[in-house]
């Protein structure tokens, strides 16, 4: 139950107002989550009471800091944080969600981001071919199963390019992309840096 506390300050003459909250509305905090190398990662939690604030926190290892929208993240100020692209800088990140309603702060068990390294691998492990690389104004992609969708991922972690397919080969025009380097994601998952002369 959210109260306040009346206490008399005699050093500067007046009545100070202390809010306090004991109950909590948070019911489900966000789990661990393990994933593959530029994937993308999702942390959610819930509450049993409405027209609440929500804010995102983030600890690099540095201590939490509130989480703004853009870049790679949104979802900042709901219940679920979407993180489009983890990259492996971030692994053992920490995340949690701060709820406010009525001048009372809750806060969820922190949850851990798990980067497996190994997921970049899977790619060659399943047999997709990404080429040329480099590549210049189209790029080649084939698999044996079925490319639902492509995206190409600038290094700060835009994605620059989105395409969905139903073949098992496609091909990219990468024909007005800046030169540089890039991370092609098929059907969300399998990660490949190229590069764009």
């Amino acid at each position: 139950m959210a109260g306040n506390l009346y206490v008399g300050d005699t050093y500067n003459s007046r009545i100070r107002e202390i809010s306090f909250c004991s109950v909590r509305h948070i019911t489900s905090s966000p789990k661990d989550v393990e994933i593959a190398e530029m994937a993308s990662a999702y942390f959610s939690m819930n509450d049993n009471a409405g027209f609440a604030k929500y804010q995102w926190q983030e600890n690099d290892g540095t201590g939490f800091k509130d989480i703004n929208y853009g870049g790679i993240y949104s979802g900042v100020n709901s219940k679920i944080l979407s993180i489009s692209i983890a990259f492996s800088t971030m692994n053992n990140y920490l995340y949690r969600c701060v709820r406010m309603q009525d001048g009372c702060a809750d806060t969820t068990s922190v949850a851990k981001l798990i980067i497996d390294p190994l997921g970049v691998d899977k790619i060659s492990d399943n047999n997709i071919t990404v080429f040329p690389n480099p590549a210049n104004n189209k790029l080649l992609i084939t698999a044996p199963f079925a490319i639902r969708t492509v995206e190409l991922i600038n290094v700060v972690g835009n994605r620059v390019l989105s395409n969905t397919f139903n073949d098992r080969q496609t091909a990219i025009n990468m024909e007005g992309l800046p030169t540089g380097n890039y991370f092609v994601r098929i059907n969300k998952q399998y990660v490949q840096k190229i590069i764009k002369e």
